[in-house]
């Protein structure tokens, strides 16, 4: 039995352990956290993600005084900091497309307005100067 945190509170879970019985050194698995896509041990899906979010806009303490206030789950910074770090591992593979597919919408938006426009890739970053415009 362990606790769990969702966006309601602290939840008890009560899982068991699957182990090898040959003794055969491989990892012990816990099929229910798996089943649920516990985040780093210690969040449900919805938390994590909520976290996340947070994580984004506002600093550590304001993310973790808002997780206390709002669903009463009482979290350290070496916690915050694994949920965190578990969620961008996860969103990782999919960060490129993403940003491709909204590149590639501001070009097509960007064409559609009649406008001649440049694209420019440096080192420091992306540039798109729209000409005719009195530049």
């Amino acid at each position: 039995m362990r606790n769990l945190n969702c966006r309601f509170g602290p939840i008890c879970v009560r899982r068991w352990l699957y182990e090898s019985a040959e003794g055969l050194g491989l990892a012990a698995l816990f099929p229910l956290e798996r089943c649920l896509g516990i985040v780093a041990g210690v969040a449900t899906p919805a938390l994590a993600d909520m976290v996340a979010r947070l994580t984004v806009d506002f600093t550590q303490r304001q993310v973790l005084d808002a997780l206390h206030s709002q669903c009463h789950v009482a979290w350290g910074v070496s916690t915050h900091r694994r949920v965190t770090k578990a969620m961008a591992e996860g969103i990782a593979p999919f960060q490129h497309t993403a940003r491709l597919q909204m590149l590639l919408g501001w070009l097509t938006q960007a064409a559609g307005g009649g406008d001649r426009f440049t694209l420019a890739v440096r080192r420091d970053g992306l540039m798109l100067p729209i000409r005719g415009k009195g530049t």
